[in-house]
């Protein structure tokens, strides 16, 4: 099976949203088989899949701390 990572992030530099950020990656899997013909088994076809994570926070200071607020939504598609 081949696979292939895709991600990325963005931060907003200054403003009303300074500190605040989103992000995501996708997780490209190819069609797999699951068993070795060695094994004597046999062989199952797994699909293709892709798997969607995506991000969103804030990461500033508060009350003199340095402070990171994130949420994750996992296997988003």
């Amino acid at each position: 099976a081949a696979s292939a990572v895709l991600g990325g992030e963005y931060r907003a530099p200054a403003g009303p949203l300074r500190g605040a950020f989103v992000g995501g990656d996708a997780n490209y899997t190819s069609t797999a088989l699951s068993r070795s013909l060695l094994e004597g088994g046999p062989r199952d076809r797994l699909p293709a899949y892709t798997v969607v994570n995506l991000r969103a926070g804030w990461r500033g200071a508060l009350l003199g701390r340095r402070v990171s607020l994130t949420g994750y939504v996992e296997n988003a598609g």
